[in-house]
């Protein structure tokens, strides 16, 4: 007959029980799984599946491997502790930023680069006392195009437009509409503008 335990532990204990997994299911016969449900915070379900004899003698087991892995996990824990107070100590965290006094110094920069080469170990480079101004850059005349670049680098002529003209000298005067003056009338009077 099948028994089935159910045995909640520290997710961080995982690792360990399932290194001894395999031995106790060929010493034992029992075998343990951690279903994807059972993951409660820190804690997550293991099952033990065995018979009625060997599951409490695994449950013993656990508890004695579970009892090793809790003093590991402990002293890791104060080791990694330990280091992180060590290292708060040699760094000053409390003391005051200094400020670096920077002094300016001019260096002396020759244009040329090969008087470097002519310095004496006593000397310093001379400073350039004139700028020279060479004369002024021209632009390069193009050359001259060719075949279709040509033809597209000229401007499209235009042929004069052909205006029709037609002779209105039969044609009748045009007929301006007159309207009545309305100098000295009020929008606001209707009888005036009725007429």
């Amino acid at each position: 007959m099948v028994y089935t335990e159910t045995v909640t532990v520290p997710i961080d204990s995982r690792n360990t029980l399932i290194r001894n997994r395999d031995d106790m299911k060929a010493r034992l016969g029992v075998e343990m799984y951690f279903p994807r449900s059972g993951v409660r915070g820190a804690y997550q379900d293991m099952v033990l599946k065995g018979t009625a004899g060997t599951v409490p003698r695994a449950r013993r087991e656990v508890t004695q491997i579970l009892g090793v892995w809790k003093e590991e996990f402990d002293a890791f824990k104060q080791r990694k502790h330990n280091r992180k107070q060590a290292a708060w100590k040699e760094k000053d965290v409390f003391g005051w930023p200094s400020v670096s006094i920077v002094k300016e110094t001019r260096k002396v920069v020759s244009k040329n680069m090969f008087d470097v080469l002519d310095l004496d170990e006593g000397t310093a480079p001379e400073e350039p006392t004139r700028h020279m101004l060479g004369p002024k850059p021209t632009k390069p005349k193009g050359s001259k195009l060719q075949g279709w670049a040509a033809m597209a680098a000229k401007p499209a002529q235009v042929a004069p437009a052909v205006v029709a003209t037609t002779d209105r000298s039969n044609s009748p005067e045009p007929y301006e509409i007159g309207w009545p003056s309305m100098s000295g009338v009020s929008w606001g009077d209707e009888d005036a503008w009725a007429d």
